[in-house]
């Protein structure tokens, strides 16, 4: 943070934090208060949006930095639209959750230094504690934690395992599912701008074509119409005459 870089967020982003930070004031002990709204809005804390924030509450950078670096709640990298948390506590790492910390990873060809998706679609982290250890191994999917129903008898652990795999394979499958549809989306909406782009060359080319006609004695196109400049070329020799 004491290199300052050069801005690369878009403005308005920048009055969206200002918006923050005048809802909550400059004071010193709502900085934290202040990085939460921030994160929640943007997903992630942005080095200059942290350099922007130390600048209006006067603090120095480094402070800042090193608040939005020490809480394990916030992030400097972006994060994806959904994001999954699994509990790697005492509790739920002794009902397997490894296995499914594993698991997502694999679904989403994620690992242990690389969290989040290419396409920013889905982030799976491991926290310490959930606070909910009688529902271990706990697994929270966008701010809902998953719900583990208790069987009627004991199974034996490695179906208990696979069982919970698989009810997570489903909500990863469900959210893969959403971004393939949203990709499909976004190309048929490519595909017909270039078919519009396409429509609107040909029409250019036909317009074109219709007011061509043959150029006159001296070169000149008797049908061509007179524009600015051309009138301004009369204007002018027409004054050097009468001088």
């Amino acid at each position: 943070m004491s290199q300052k870089t050069q801005a690369t967020e878009p403005l308005s982003n920048f009055q969206r934090v200002n918006e923050i930070i005048e809802k909550y004031g400059t004071e010193k002990n709502q900085l934290i208060p202040i990085l939460q709204a921030v994160q929640s809005e943007f997903r992630y804390l942005p080095q200059e949006m942290l350099s922007f924030i130390a600048t209006a509450m006067k603090i120095p950078d480094a402070e800042v930095f090193g608040v939005a670096t020490f809480y394990a709640q916030f992030s400097t990298e972006p994060k994806g639209k959904h994001i999954i948390q699994i509990c790697d506590g005492t509790a739920c790492h002794v009902r397997g959750s490894g296995k499914l910390i594993e698991g997502f990873r694999q679904s989403l060809n994620l690992s242990e230094n690389k969290i989040t998706t290419d396409d920013l679609w889905v982030t799976v982290e491991t926290v310490s504690c959930l606070g909910a250890c009688a529902l271990a191994p706990a697994v929270v999917v966008d701010g809902k934690i998953s719900e583990m129903k208790e069987p009627e008898k004991e199974p034996e652990p490695k179906e208990d395992e696979n069982k919970e795999v698989a009810e997570l394979k489903e909500v990863v499958q469900g959210i893969i599912k959403e971004r393939d549809v949203a990709k499909k989306e976004m190309e048929q909406l490519k595909e017909a701008m270039g078919l519009l782009v396409e429509s609107v060359q040909t029409l250019q080319k036909s317009v074109k074509s219709s007011f061509k006609v043959e150029k006159g004695e001296g070169g000149q196109n008797p049908y061509k119409k007179e524009g600015a400049d051309d009138i301004y070329e009369k204007y002018t020799k027409k004054n050097k005459k009468e001088e």
